[in-house]
């Protein structure tokens, strides 16, 4: 599964033409993403800021358009992702990476569901990532997309988040 189909059918649709043609300044930051693997269920939202209005309008794709508004959390201007690189991101080569990392440590648990987001940070172009793995555990993953790697991972029980959140309240 190839990002930049995504992309061209985005790219192609008159709600998105009619968005540049309406916010010339806005440009892509992230690309969030869901792989189901348990229902298909498959999401995959380009997310556009605009600058001038700081907002954020997000697109998600699937067998319909749809244009939705996203809540900025934060005063920091995001860094703008380029079409290339969105051009060079293939899902089941990510997918395989993690599967290979996860053999690697020794989890061999069948994975629910991977969360991503495209962004870039500090001139890294980076894959920031949840992978709910059964029963009940999740990975905590970053992938350095240019070295085809990853960076950062961490397992993690549900129980030791649940833990986590009791202690702060």
């Amino acid at each position: 599964m190839n990002l930049q189909l995504y992309k061209e059918k985005l790219i192609s649709s008159e709600i998105f033409k009619d968005f540049i043609k309406e916010n010339p300044e806005a440009y892509l930051f992230s690309v969030f993403i869901i792989l189901d693997k348990e229902e298909n269920n498959n999401k995959i939202h380009f997310n556009y800021f605009l600058k001038n209005e700081n907002k954020i309008i997000g697109f998600q794709i699937g067998s319909e358009i749809q244009k939705v508004p996203i809540e900025k959390v934060d005063e920091k201007i995001p860094e703008e992702v380029s079409n290339d690189l969105i051009d060079r991101v293939n899902l089941s080569n990510v997918e395989q990476l993690i599967l290979r990392e996860m053999q690697k440590n020794g989890i061999e648990k069948k994975v629910r569901k991977i969360i991503l987001t495209l962004q870039k940070s500090g001139n890294k172009n980076l894959l920031f990532g949840n992978v709910f793995i059964f029963p009940t555990s999740m990975l905590n993953i970053t992938i350095n997309i240019d070295e085809n790697k990853i960076i950062f991972f961490e397992k993690k029980s549900l129980s030791d988040i649940v833990s986590v959140l009791r202690k702060n309240n």
